[in-house]
């Protein structure tokens, strides 16, 4: 992995402002990202976590300082850096092989391709069986699966996720973030993934970044040494129930 940022925030504030008030969502936010890293951010609810990541989107501009990818300053948005909100945004009128073309087809690939691609990620998310099937009839855990081989299939060299799981109970929260980690080890991507879960923070990313309060800067960045390889029985061993339970303590403090 190369050292030097990926994406970089550099003093970072937003200040939205409205007819009632101004609203300072950021302030002197610093981030550096490396290459092929999954970064979880977290914290409370109102914290800035989404600007932070409309700002990597290029979907907001900052008030003040500036966010660099690959070297160059974004000026707006870019099919390199792919957004998975949390509602879902599948197309309803496309099939789930279709949904997952969709990408390669925009970017001329051909025909054999794009049904390599679609046969890839079809696997990879285990719908192979639910590839004519319309989004109509499929669960919300599948129909976000199919969200995030469509994203992956248009191969971005960012995805930046939004609480994609958050509509969703809690067993289907937690099959997805097992099948979310095997699909990063599989096929590397930068992620930037937002959370207000500190239980899926931990067991998703490479390095967590703990968000204060409003205006949001970085309270505290860990990193997660749990391996590559990681399984719903990660959270019963006593490391990461320790590493929750401190960070749980810090995030009060706060």
């Amino acid at each position: 992995m190369d050292d030097s940022p990926f994406l970089e925030f550099n003093n970072v504030s937003v200040n939205f402002n409205t007819e009632q008030m101004d609203v300072l969502a950021l302030s002197d936010f610093n981030l550096s990202v490396l290459e092929n890293e999954f970064i979880c951010i977290v914290g409370e609810s109102g914290c800035g976590k989404t600007t932070a990541l409309n700002v990597a989107a290029g979907l907001i501009q900052p008030t003040s300082g500036y966010i660099k990818f690959k070297g160059k300053e974004i000026k707006g948005p870019d099919a390199s850096r792919a957004v998975v909100f949390q509602m879902d945004a599948v197309f309803p009128w496309m099939t789930v092989q279709e949904n997952i073309a969709f990408g390669p087809k925009s970017q001329n690939k051909s025909q054999s391709e794009v049904n390599s691609l679609v046969d890839q990620y079809l696997n990879l998310i285990g719908l192979q069986e639910f590839k004519s099937a319309w989004p109509k009839n499929l669960s919300g855990g599948m129909r976000k699966r199919v969200d995030l081989a469509r994203a992956y299939a248009s191969n971005p060299s960012m995805l930046l996720m939004d609480e994609p799981f958050g509509a969703l109970d809690f067993i289907m929260k937690e099959n997805l973030q097992e099948q979310s980690r095997k699909l990063f080890n599989l096929d590397k991507k930068t992620i930037i993934f937002i959370t207000h879960d500190l239980e899926e923070a931990l067991f998703l990313g490479d390095r967590l970044v703990v968000m204060t309060s409003r205006p949001g800067t970085i309270a505290k960045i860990v990193k997660c040494d749990f391996g590559e390889e990681r399984t719903f029985a990660l959270r019963s061993q006593p490391e990461f129930i320790n590493m929750r339970v401190e960070l749980r303590k810090f995030m009060e403090s706060k």
